[in-house]
């Protein structure tokens, strides 16, 4: 009787916290879509947008993920990804490549007419 009442206990237990784990979740999966609809993966060029100077490892294979088609090509610490790859590809090599504890900062190659042809995340420490 004790253990089934123990047995009981414990599964009650972990039911309430996956409900809140998944709650957590679910949270988190509102505000990230929020805030990718708010900036649709597109690179604002007005003169008041304020951006980070620098970006942690996850922020860049995020803004790589965000990128739709029709991007220029993105080089992250000396490697070239093209608009064109498979993203998981990308996401693999992505992941390989960076580092938890750098940070990048992040550079615009623009042709004459102010267009950007590449974006740069050169990685700025350990």
């Amino acid at each position: 009787m004790l253990f089934t009442a123990a047995g009981l206990l414990l599964f009650v237990t972990a039911c309430m916290f996956s409900f809140e784990t998944a709650g957590g979740l679910e949270q988190s999966l509102y505000t990230f879509r929020s805030h990718a609809e708010a900036r649709d993966g597109r690179i604002q060029l007005s003169s008041q947008a304020v951006f980070p100077s620098y970006y942690t490892s996850g922020e860049v294979v995020m803004y790589v993920r965000v990128m739709k088609g029709g991007r220029p090509p993105i080089e992250v610490d000396g490697v070239f990804i093209q608009a064109d790859e498979d993203l998981e590809n990308v996401l693999e090599r992505l992941v390989s490549i960076t580092s938890l504890q750098s940070r990048y900062k992040i550079s615009y190659d623009r042709d004459s007419q102010g267009e950007i042809k590449m974006i740069r995340f050169l990685k700025e420490g350990t």
